[in-house]
């Protein structure tokens, strides 16, 4: 009986600790600090910077542009933002003027749909100055399932330990009642 309490509990609360997967898509990055300068793009006085951020089995990317110069404005000839996975090709323009020591932030919402390597660039142009770009890889390893087959494993195995459990007792039962016979 105490064995069986201990299996139960085990199963219930233990088990799905062990085997619990996460609903998200397993991403590997190259970050941005490993690979490019914290100031990424800097064309005259706009300073971008990109940030990948990874929520569930979406891909944000996120650029801030700040205006660090002493002119009035900064007109913004655009701001780019491309994000290719798989073929696929996505891209967000900010056009505008930014204030000194304003900022402007363009968001880019790239959703993981299959494994696969895509590649980020981030472009930046402004009227006075050439074009830059930076570009950054990202791979997609594979969709891990949203099943939590610990959890659920329980339930496939209660009606067997609930049948073990009938047939020791009848065996128990049958040795009492051979042993009063007797």
């Amino acid at each position: 009986m105490k064995k069986a309490r201990i299996l139960l509990c085990a199963m219930f609360f233990i088990i799905p600790i062990f085997f619990q997967i996460d609903n998200s898509y397993v991403v590997n990055s190259h970050s941005f600090e490993d690979q490019l300068p914290e100031t990424i793009l800097a064309i005259t006085q706009l300073i971008a910077y990109p940030e990948v951020v990874y929520v569930g089995e979406l891909v944000f990317v996120n650029c801030t542009v700040e205006n660090n110069g002493q002119f009035q404005t900064a007109e913004i000839v655009g701001i780019k933002i491309n994000a290719t996975v798989k073929l696929s090709e996505k891209e967000i323009v900010l056009g505008g003027s930014i204030e000194p020591g304003g900022y402007e932030l363009v968001s880019f919402n790239l959703t993981a749909i299959s494994k696969g390597v895509g590649n980020i660039t981030v472009i930046v142009s402004t009227e006075n100055a050439p074009t830059v770009s930076k570009s950054i890889l990202i791979s997609i390893l594979e969709n891990t399932s949203t099943t939590d087959y610990g959890f659920h494993s329980i339930f496939l195995l209660l009606p067997t330990i609930i049948a073990v459990r009938k047939t020791s007792n009848q065996n128990v039962r049958k040795k009492r009642i051979l042993k009063k016979s007797q």
